[in-house]
């Protein structure tokens, strides 16, 4: 099974107790693995890994606070961007 697959067969959308929620991203996916852009109206994360397109939304708004990788870091959304563009 590719990265890409396990992409989106390993992510799970979790809320607690906390008014934005954390996606965790499947074991094996790393910041070098993935490309990810903000939508044209803001409201969308895009994170591609392979050749699979991952949209996350309101994650730039208020639905989803932390990107989790499987090694324990954890990023919000706009500093993956960042993140991201310079890996």
């Amino acid at each position: 099974m590719t990265k890409a697959a396990n992409m989106a067969e390993g992510t799970e959308a979790q809320r607690s107790g906390e008014p934005q929620g954390t996606l965790r991203l499947a074991t094996g996916i790393g910041l070098s693995d993935l490309s990810v852009d903000a939508s044209d109206c803001g409201q969308y994360l895009m994170i591609n890994c392979g050749g699979a397109t991952l949209a996350v939304i309101g994650a730039m708004g208020s639905d989803v606070g932390m990107i989790e990788f499987a090694d324990g870091s954890r990023y919000p959304p706009e500093q993956l961007l960042d993140l991201v563009a310079i890996a």
